[in-house]
């Protein structure tokens, strides 16, 4: 990757970049900021720890290597920080062993979790996941693209589809 950038030579005025979802737009800190720290501190209950939790989630999910890590192994590094400071979240090590053994990470393999064990805290992780979820197909944008039609006239083929 370093030697495609350093050999890079600039041929237009513009440059498109997209991330590892194929967004343009930086979509996901929106994401994390408005819908998945909220939703973790309301559904477990972390008020009197808000700051903290929201500090810890933004720089595991924003601005870490940790950038783009499953939601959920991020709720199991937000707890072991809680934890670190003496602040236990009652059924999170029901929460770390799914996301430590599980083949999948995903809202059916939850599901099947959560019916295999009864687990409280499994059924708050599946209702957090769910407020997200629901919360994020309703944001509405809060900024407009910018044109890019003349910018993608001579995108490859694969890549014209996203325009």
């Amino acid at each position: 990757m370093a030697s495609v950038l350093t050999d890079f030579t600039k041929k237009r005025e513009f440059l498109v970049c997209m991330d590892s979802d194929g967004c343009v737009m930086d979509t996901v800190s929106i994401k994390h900021t408005i819908v998945m720290c909220p939703e973790l501190i309301r559904v477990f209950a972390l008020d009197d720890h808000a700051d903290f939790v929201a500090s810890a989630w933004e720089e595991i999910n924003l601005r870490n290597i940790t950038r783009g890590l499953s939601r959920f192994e991020s709720v199991v590094l937000v707890f072991d920080r809680l934890k670190n400071r003496g602040i236990e979240v009652p059924g999170s090590e029901d929460i770390s062993a799914w996301v430590n053994t599980s083949a999948e990470l995903s809202t059916a393999s939850l599901q099947h979790e959560l019916l295999r064990t009864g687990s409280l805290a499994l059924r708050k992780l599946q209702e957090w996941n769910n407020a997200c979820n629901r919360r994020i197909q309703a944001l509405e944008p809060t900024f407009e693209p910018s044109p890019v039609e003349e910018a993608c006239a001579s995108c490859t083929p694969w890549l014209t589809w996203l325009w």
